[in-house]
């Protein structure tokens, strides 16, 4: 990318982040290129659920070196559900997924239970941030398991992230350097599975059922998002034939807490994404695949 389009992009992120009531902040760069867009990135921040992809990470690298078997049946208790995101809470107790299945859990639905159930297979907490360290992403922290009780309302209580590691942590993950070729692809595969596609992919023309059901798909995101109140954080990975991109954005402090998909962070980042798919999109590739009648 040429400077003036880069100039321009920033410039465009900035009118966002003016309109938002708090703080946006975004790191992207091309697949092709080891050049980084970066807005306000190296502050860490509140992670929200986007903490869940460094945990997976820990638990696929662990896997391939013979530490655990992602094969094993895990048992779950009433004593393991954990209230919010996700869907195992609604079961009873006395289910036995697989520690596979608890990680596309905690990524396909963000599921807090299966989220807590890996944190423990891979040896805890600071197994996490090891991993992370050893990654050179030092910036990426997770603080605690989630427990509400001790959660509480700090945003930063579970995890924190500078913008610009989340977003070397998808490019390692697209590159194949998140420990190894193999752990890369089976967490981008995984991170393909997201059911939260609101915020940064919100207006791009998805069709996240196009692998199952044999459909031709111009465009792909593997992504994990996050929320809290006040707060929208995303990191992913957007593909098309022969190009794409990796990204990190976060929405913080804004005056909007409510959690629905029209609140104002969520708002925000969909604008910074529908700003980086214009800016990385070739123009040999045709229409940019937005939706349609998007003011552009």
């Amino acid at each position: 990318m040429n400077n003036s389009a880069t100039d321009q992009l920033l410039t465009q992120i900035a009118v966002v982040d003016d309109r938002f009531s708090g703080h946006i902040r975004v790191a992207s760069a091309a697949l092709d290129t080891t050049e980084v867009v970066e807005y306000g990135s190296a502050t860490p921040v509140a992670t929200a659920s986007v903490i869940k992809v460094p945990i997976l990470l820990t638990a696929l690298a662990l896997a391939e070196e013979g530490g655990i078997d992602l094969s094993t049946r895990v048992t779950i208790k009433s004593t393991d559900i954990v209230e919010g995101s996700g869907f195992l809470k609604l079961f009873q107790a006395g289910l036995e997924p697989t520690l596979r299945d608890l990680s596309i859990s905690m990524i396909a639905t963000s599921d807090n239970t299966a989220t807590n159930l890996m944190i423990d297979s891979v040896g805890g907490v600071e197994a996490v941030n090891a991993f992370c360290g050893s990654l050179g992403l030092g910036d990426i922290r997770l603080h605690n398991r989630i427990d509400f009780s001790l959660l509480g309302d700090d945003p930063e209580a579970l995890g924190t992230a500078s913008i610009s590691d989340l977003n070397r942590l998808s490019q390692r993950i697209a590159n194949g350097t998140a420990f190894s070729p193999s752990v890369s692809r089976e967490a981008e595969d995984i991170m393909g599975t997201q059911m939260y596609l609101d915020l940064v992919a919100r207006h791009y023309q998805l069709n996240p059922y196009a692998n199952e059901l044999g459909k031709p798909t111009q465009l792909t995101v593997a992504s994990k998002t996050g929320f809290f109140g006040g707060i929208r954080v995303d990191m992913g990975i957007v593909r098309w034939a022969n190009g794409g991109f990796t990204y990190a954005c976060s929405a913080h402090d804004s005056d909007d807490l409510a959690f629905s998909c029209s609140a104002e962070p969520a708002m925000a980042l969909g604008k910074v994404g529908q700003l980086l798919l214009q800016h990385y999109w070739p123009e040999s590739a045709g229409q940019i695949p937005l939706a349609l009648g998007l003011e552009v």
